[in-house]
């Protein structure tokens, strides 16, 4: 974009997911733009623009809740842009053994032998405590499961802890901490994952349509698409 964003001023929503691509998209394209990026749960950016309580000019957020607002005429018209998916991976505190995760009988194996689990109340935390009690691992729950409000406050938790911790949550949270105390894994096995496509719209009541449009288009065009891909979105 000519002027590096010269003169644009507006709010971006992310969820957690897609956090850190949009703020190196932003970072780097829009340099000179005052754009502030806020982040909260997908579900929650979603409830607050069906009430008209959003304060985001566009938003970030499963493809799923952007649809919902297109259909329900609170997007801008023709404004939906992909950004990519994300999915479910596995952390520890730096220094310590990381576990090789390649199929459902490993991970029982690392879930049984943690000291600690440690998961969110996000989708991603609901999904795979359902899956672990799925399969028969309830009982390794007990006494040793933790659950956190976001992954920020979980990594954060996981960095300062004593070890033999594993920590379960979205994929480009737990890359974006591997220099901060923890160490990244991997992808849970794939019959775990619970892979969400992210998409991004742009509010119709904004009062910067024309603008947030054309930086919608930057972030997820070429140049900015792969600051997401390089944070873990594919």
């Amino acid at each position: 974009m000519n002027g590096g964003g010269e003169g644009l001023t507006m709010k971006i929503l992310s969820a957690g997911s897609t956090l850190y691509g949009a703020r190196a998209a932003v970072g780097s394209l829009l340099p000179r733009a005052r754009i502030e990026i806020a982040t909260d749960h997908g579900h929650l950016i979603h409830e607050a623009a069906l009430h008209g309580k959003s304060d985001g000019d566009i938003l970030i957020i499963p493809e799923d809740m952007i649809e919902d607002l297109e259909k329900r005429g609170l997007l801008a018209d023709g404004s939906r842009r992909r950004f990519g998916f994300t999915g479910i991976g596995y952390a520890v505190k730096s220094g310590q053994p990381v576990p090789a995760m390649t199929d459902g009988e490993a991970l029982a194996r690392a879930v049984n032998g943690a000291g600690q689990l440690y998961l969110t109340s996000a989708p991603t935390g609901v999904h795979m405590r359902a899956w672990l009690a799925g399969v028969g691992l309830s009982a390794a729950l007990n006494g040793k499961l933790r659950t956190f409000e976001r992954a920020t406050e979980m990594l954060a938790a996981l960095a300062g802890g004593d070890g033999n911790t594993l920590a379960f949550g979205p994929t480009t949270e737990l890359m974006a901490w591997r220099a901060k105390g923890t160490d990244y894994g991997g992808s849970v096995p794939p019959q775990f994952d619970l892979p969400l496509m992210y998409a991004g719209g742009v509010l119709k009541r904004s009062a910067e349509i024309p603008g947030a449009i054309r930086v919608l288009d930057e972030i997820s065009g070429p140049g900015g698409i792969q600051h997401f891909r390089q944070s873990g979105v594919l």
